[in-house]
């Protein structure tokens, strides 16, 4: 039996759709199938055989430290200390953004680092903790910058984009969760993962591929589309590389595995 800590957001829907049974962590309690089944995560486990904990629960909340502080650090520690006389793997996840030495999100980013740091100095080989970078797909939420853009294909307004020329390794969210899925069966030799495809490509070569997918399916003028990206031209020249490393983690991950993900995830951004 695995448990799943924000189970309604985006990272947890696809972790939820994967692994079929699984347990719920709120605010209120331990749910199985909707129903309120334990008062709290320790009941739970005294009682239950769990085998994995994914803590996909995030705050983004600039404007509240007391909630970044809440559920980026202090409930994350919590369910470590709970688990830690269990023989219990807990995946965690970080951000690309914690290797910046400066960030728009600041108080999110600090928030992630303090973790982090915290699980630096831990020596238990049952917690991962699994640095992603720009995740996408399925459940995606609509005010994130991807899902944004096929809106705006959709609808056909203006693609603004500041930096166009960053490179990011823009992830599909199965491989997130595929990855998962071999650390909840075998483990893994690291605890501090960098998870991403290791083919990095700038954000408008990425736009560029949203673009192909929705004309081509919709039977448009890809360059009709194409002429709704604006760039800034102050950022014209801007490049940003990315942080996530080639992940050679297992020979599985090829690059065929990887095309056909980008392939789904981007049908399931568009279908969504």
């Amino acid at each position: 039996m695995d448990l799943i800590v924000g189970a309604n957001g985006f990272l947890g829907k696809n972790i939820n759709q994967k692994f079929n049974n699984c347990l719920n962590l709120k605010r209120d309690g331990v749910y199985k199938k909707n129903i309120k089944t334990y008062s709290d995560l320790l009941d739970c486990i005294n009682k239950e055989q769990i085998d994995t904990i994914f803590n996909c629960a995030v705050s983004y909340n600039e404007n509240s430290l007391e909630e970044l502080e809440t559920i980026n650090f202090q409930l994350p520690k919590q369910i470590i200390e709970k688990t830690k006389n269990n023989n219990i793997k807990v995946i965690l996840f970080g951000s690309f953004f914690e290797k910046e030495k400066k960030s728009y999100m600041f108080n999110y980013v600090s928030s992630k680092r303090k973790l982090s740091n915290y699980l630096k100095n831990l020596d238990n080989k049952n917690i991962y903790h699994l640095t992603l970078e720009h995740i996408y797909g399925k459940y995606d939420r609509s005010n994130k910058f991807i899902p944004s853009v096929v809106s705006n294909i959709k609808e056909r307004k203006k693609i603004l984009l500041n930096s166009p020329n960053n490179i990011r390794d823009f992830t599909p969210v199965d491989h997130v969760v595929n990855f998962c899925k071999i650390i909840k069966d075998s483990g893994y030799k690291n605890n501090f993962i960098n998870v991403g495809c290791g083919m990095p490509q700038t954000t408008l070569n990425f736009i560029n591929k949203l673009i192909d997918y929705y004309a081509t399916k919709k039977g448009y003028s890809v360059n009709e589309i194409k002429s709704l990206i604006e760039i800034k031209k102050s950022n014209i020249n801007s490049i940003k590389k990315s942080f996530c490393s080639f992940p050679n983690l297992i020979d599985s991950f090829t690059k065929d595995y990887f095309y056909r993900l980008e392939d789904k995830a981007i049908k399931d951004i568009f279908d969504d």
